[in-house]
């Protein structure tokens, strides 16, 4: 199956507006009409009605009233069936998680890979009155913030360049000094990457990445706005989630 300069399946493009179509539904927005189907993918309405109908002919999609349609329980199925996928490493962090929190009293994660992004899959969220923009859930591009370039710098060189052109990011423009090849090869090469860009600017957050034999399954981090942590304070946030990071690695093989 051959694909195009971005890394897409070739000829695949009316199944992948059908797909975009059903991953508008979310908690956050979980009716739609046409109209703004349309609107939000720039397709015609019959086209919208053609994909419509496709996801109502399996089930997927129906009325929800008026003109606006929603997911149907066979939907939630899928969802179930990613909550399913990540209980393992999501139970078994869970843990180190609140063991990172109650220390430091920051924000502490799990991440997941999921395409082109990470998801965090496990959250305890700091007790100060400042929190962070983080939820069950939420996408972290790879090229945006330490979890994401864990798992970019993971990728040879050649797939970081096809992720590149399928987002649409120039990374000469775009932290040229943290998304450049010899950057992100030292990233690999430690298996933690860190920044004061996770979750917006001036967030500064610190991650190590999960093992399951050799492979990179998850990372588990800390974020903390900028001026909470100072240097001997970041010192001792690297080496306790370095040490978790291996145990819920120790976890996953024996489990």
């Amino acid at each position: 199956m051959g694909t195009d300069k971005k890394g897409r399946v070739a000829g695949a493009e009316s199944s992948r507006k059908l797909l975009q179509v059903l991953l508008l539904f979310t908690p956050e927005q979980p009716t739609w009409t046409v109209n703004a189907i349309g609107e939000t993918l720039g397709l015609t309405q019959s086209m919208v009605y053609r994909y419509v109908a496709l996801l109502r002919e399996v089930g997927l999609v129906d009325g929800a009233g008026g003109k606006s349609y929603r997911v149907t329980d066979a939907a939630r199925n899928l969802a179930r069936a990613a909550s399913a996928a990540r209980a393992p490493i999501a139970d078994l962090a869970k843990p180190g998680v609140l063991a990172l929190r109650d220390r430091f009293n920051e924000t502490a994660y799990v991440t997941r890979p999921s395409g082109r992004a990470a998801h965090v899959v496990e959250l305890a969220e700091t007790l100060h009155s400042v929190q962070l923009r983080f939820e069950i859930g939420q996408t972290l591009f790879f090229h945006a913030g330490p979890s994401g370039r864990l798992y970019l710098a993971n990728m040879t060189s050649n797939d970081r360049q096809k992720y590149f052109d399928a987002v649409g990011v120039d990374r000469s423009r775009f932290h040229p000094d943290l998304l450049n090849d010899e950057a992100l090869d030292t990233v690999r090469s430690t298996f933690t990457a860190e920044g004061s860009d996770e979750v917006g600017d001036e967030i500064w957050g610190f991650v190590a990445g999960i093992r399951e034999g050799a492979d990179l399954v998850g990372s588990i981090g800390i974020a903390a706005p900028d001026f909470r942590v100072d240097p001997s304070r970041k010192a001792e946030i690297r080496e306790a989630v370095r040490d978790i990071a291996v145990e819920i690695g120790d976890r996953l093989r024996s489990s």
